[in-house]
């Protein structure tokens, strides 16, 4: 049970961070206005009543008289239609973030009050980006601020469901007047039908996130479409946006995607220049232990680095190795190299020497290290310990030919 449980707690970890990374290219930026908001005409899956996370990042511009005033992603009603019901993430009055919640505490959609935790005036900056996150466990409505606890308040009970589609930067509530309008700038915003962690949130909230590998995201607008109207939503519930007057912005929070990786073949050995942590693969084969800036190739092929240091994978361009042109043309049981790889020695035997007169080492350009113009006997070491790592090859001539062995120096 132990290895199974090894085995699934291994692929989920490579699986979280198996997307390329994407760079963070634009936000959505809102005037406080009726004319500047995102609409959907859908709500699929955007009801959840036990559990709730809604995130995103801000970058508010000014704020509104009261800390209703602000909506960032707000799916919550209080008209005849449906009464107090769904919930809303919103910023105002300062500085003050707030999560509130049409909160049923008897589960039957009766004696309905608005359930709100809300953080001191000043707890957001104007002209400031900030992760902004609201979560409910069905006993706790928490606040986080940059990934760090900044409010909580106790409500044992559920979110009654709000009949109305969300809106961003404007209430959702289509039986009042528009109002309450987000002036500024909002980012990757994300609603998940269970509360995440504390830990959770401060992982993830400077990353893109790879959809396919979340548990629960019932909404994930990226915002990174630059132009257009239409906001994709990339969970599977697929409600897209529709942009009303808001500008797309290339100011963003956050931008996750490292410089690429650069190959290069340089003495023999495969270097990249800036990942800190590595992964070398030889076409699509992972090549195993190949986790250094340095790798040692064997062959000719085309090769490639994964950089494993961010929670997202960028690989680098394909490097075609075609320098190792001299190859084996003898087979071990007539010359033999050992040990190789090699540190130190490189102990030579052959089957037939009398028949060869000389042997050269060269380095993978051809260049000549070691010179023997006499073979007096099958067996002899040659020393290599100031060869560099590297790819090597002992040439041996004879009878109008030359026999070739390639061994490495590690």
């Amino acid at each position: 049970m132990k290895k199974i449980l090894t085995l699934v707690i291994l692929f989920t970890s490579v699986r979280v961070f198996a997307q390329p990374c994407i760079p963070n290219t634009s936000s959505l930026s809102f005037n406080g206005t009726s004319a500047n908001y995102v609409s959907f005409t859908t709500q699929t899956n955007l009801n959840p009543t036990n559990a709730l996370t809604v995130e995103a990042w801000v970058y508010p511009a000014a704020w509104g008289i009261t800390r209703s005033d602000g909506s960032i992603f707000c799916k919550h009603s209080w008209t005849s239609v449906s009464g107090e019901s769904g919930y809303v993430l919103r910023a105002g009055a300062n500085g003050i973030l707030s999560l509130n919640i049409g909160g049923d505490s008897l589960g039957l959609g009766t004696s309905v009050h608005w359930k709100e935790v809300f953080t001191q005036p000043g707890a957001l900056s104007l002209n400031t980006w900030s992760h902004v996150a609201g979560t409910f466990d069905g006993t706790h409505l928490k606040l986080y601020i940059n990934g760090v606890l900044a409010a909580d308040s106790l409500f044992t009970g559920t979110i009654k469901p709000s009949s109305f589609p969300p809106k961003i930067s404007r209430l959702s509530d289509n039986g009042v007047a528009a109002s309450r309008f987000w002036n500024g700038k909002i980012d990757e915003v994300r609603v998940f039908n269970h509360a995440l962690s504390q830990t959770e949130i401060s992982d993830s909230m400077s990353v893109h996130i790879d959809p396919a590998a979340q548990t629960g995201l019932v909404g994930y607008w990226r915002m990174n479409e630059n132009t257009g109207v239409v906001m994709n939503d990339l969970s599977t519930s697929g409600n897209s946006g529709t942009v009303a007057g808001a500008a797309w912005s290339a100011l963003v929070p956050f931008n996750d995607a490292p410089p690429m990786p650069v190959i290069s073949f340089i003495g023999g050995q495969l270097i990249v220049n800036t990942c800190p942590n590595y992964q070398w693969f030889l076409g699509t084969t992972l090549l195993s232990g190949a986790t250094h800036q340095t790798y040692l190739p064997t062959q000719n092929g085309i090769y490639t680095v994964v950089d494993t240091s961010v929670t997202c994978r960028i690989t680098s361009a394909p490097y075609n190795l075609t320098a190792l042109s001299v190859e084996e043309n003898i087979s071990d049981h007539l010359i033999s190299l050992t040990p190789n790889p090699s540190h130190d020695f490189i102990f030579v035997h052959l089957e037939n020497y009398s028949s060869l007169s000389r042997v050269d080492i060269t380095d993978v350009t051809g260049r000549k290290l070691f010179h023997q113009s006499t073979i007096t006997s099958p067996e002899f070491k040659i020393s290599v310990e100031r060869f560099a790592k590297g790819i090597y090859f002992a040439r041996f001539y004879g009878n109008n030919e030359v026999l070739t062995k390639k061994f490495v120096v590690e």
